[in-house]
């Protein structure tokens, strides 16, 4: 259970990271 929300949390993490990296490229672009 505990790996399964740890995966999650990962996922998640990993997910926003790669957005807030794409907000600063565009503004590195901009």
């Amino acid at each position: 259970m505990f790996c399964d929300e740890d995966k999650l949390n990962d996922e998640n993490y990993i997910f926003k990271s790669e957005k807030v990296m794409n907000k600063i490229n565009k503004l590195k672009n901009d």
